[in-house]
């Protein structure tokens, strides 16, 4: 009978000396993991495991993590497994459910730090349980009379806690800030710039399409057109500069034309001449052509004191009112003072979208 005894607890025998490190016989006072590991080579090396260990916590100790055993090979699953966290509410009624609530209660009264969050820590193999950010409810003003609160979203950037969103009713949304903002309008820090997905193609603007903001590549144009003929026109004529620029498919409406050059009538002192931006759509005007377009900015005029004066000349205006995607040709209405024949010469026409 004494040798059948032998023989019946040796296999038990050999598992307890394989566990003997790492399980735990507190008795009573025995803690909730049933083993302790050094570390996850010897959490995922240990032998010995019966099916009814199946279930059984381990806290690995160097991470200070819990891990329960989900099969023999050994199977380890991290408790508990926030993957696995899942919150299902079904009701006949279209109302707001509420599956987590916090709630701070304090016996003090006026205090902006009162408040209640989340916050998350993360680990891996050199790192425990390190602080990464977290959300947090709290009062805006100490007196909180109104109780107006406000939602902080503090992200570790550098080791450092960083305030990097704020909600609030008042201040509407503040991102990248380091303080509250004080106004309706909130505020993004932008001293190292901020990206919008899609937009920071370069050199692009956000638009505004009178629903939402888009990206575009706003229009400009340069041109220096060959000097025009002259007129004797008092009335005034087209000069047939050929300028144009064709605005972006999302536009302001808004184009700043400058066209400067040089002015001189040589035909007699007090003689001059006078000159004006005009813009419009299809064919573009021809030299000597009737005053045709609209006219834009001011009419710039030159009266000669020589015969032999010439003297540069600038026009400019925001013209607005343009539709999107559409070509316009640039020119200008030129017209004789007094006689003689006016002239312009050296002309250049910047044109840019606005």
């Amino acid at each position: 009978m004494k040798t059948l005894l032998l023989i019946f607890f040796l296999p038990v025998s050999v598992w307890a000396a394989t566990q003997q490190s790492y399980e735990l016989n507190g008795g009573l006072n025995q803690p909730v993991e049933h083993w302790q590991f050094s570390n996850a080579a010897s959490r995922t090396g240990a032998t010995g495991f019966f099916s009814q260990d199946i279930g059984k916590l381990g806290y690995q100790t160097d991470t200070g993590q819990y891990y329960r055993l989900i099969d023999l090979t050994p199977g380890w699953q991290l408790f508990p497994n926030a993957g696995a966290v899942t919150a299902i509410i079904t009701d006949a009624v279209n109302s707001v459910v509420y599956p987590i609530t916090l709630e701070h209660k304090n016996t003090a009264f006026g205090n902006t730090s009162d408040g209640v969050g989340i916050k998350a820590f993360l680990s891996d193999s050199t790192t425990h349980t390190q602080n990464a950010g977290d959300f947090k409810w709290q009062w805006r003003t100490a007196t909180h009379n109104s109780t107006e609160a406000y939602l902080q979203i503090d992200v570790v950037s550098s080791a450092l806690v960083n305030k990097g969103a704020v909600f609030s009713g008042t201040s509407g949304l503040s991102v990248g800030s380091t303080a509250l903002s004080n106004t309706a309008d909130g505020i993004i820090d932008a001293v190292n710039g901020f990206t919008i997905a899609g937009a920071a193609i370069n050199g692009n603007k956000q638009i505004g399409d009178g629903t939402k903001f888009r990206s575009v590549a706003q229009a400009s144009s340069q041109s220096s057109p060959t000097n025009p003929t002259g007129t004797l026109s008092t009335t005034g004529v087209m000069m047939g500069l050929a300028g144009s620029i064709t605005t972006a498919p999302v536009t302001s409406g808004k184009v700043l034309i400058i066209i400067s050059g040089t002015i001189f009538n040589a035909t007699a002192i007090a003689d001059g001449g006078k000159v004006q931006i005009r813009h419009g759509t299809g064919t573009a005007p021809t030299n000597g052509v009737a005053l045709t377009g609209t006219a834009d900015g001011g009419l710039v005029q030159y009266i000669a004191a020589t015969t032999a004066e010439k003297t540069p000349f600038s026009c400019n205006a925001i013209v607005t009112g343009l539709s999107a995607s559409t070509a316009y040709w640039i020119d200008v209405g030129l017209a004789a003072i007094t006689g003689g024949t006016a002239t312009i010469t050296d002309v250049s026409i910047s044109a840019n979208e606005l």
